[in-house]
């Protein structure tokens, strides 16, 4: 389900996650939107470490299916 954010006095849909990394280079600058992306990947990578910490399957496939779908 989108989400609704107010940007600039103006309402923006976010459907997806390019979505919001789109807004934040729009109103931020391509230097804030490489920073969000390389917190985004860096959190990611982080959750796959910690997956196969635990070495759950079952949990592995429920993050790896949360991540692809978010395009992570």
């Amino acid at each position: 389900m989108p989400e609704i954010l107010r940007m600039a006095d103006r309402v923006r849909f976010v459907s997806e996650p390019k979505d919001f990394e789109d807004l934040v280079e729009r109103y931020m600058g391509d230097d804030a939107r490489r920073y969000y992306r390389n917190q985004v990947d860096q959190l990611s990578n982080c959750i796959r470490d910690l997956i196969r910490y635990v070495n759950d399957k079952a949990l592995a496939d429920e993050i790896e299916e949360v991540l692809e779908i978010n395009g992570l």
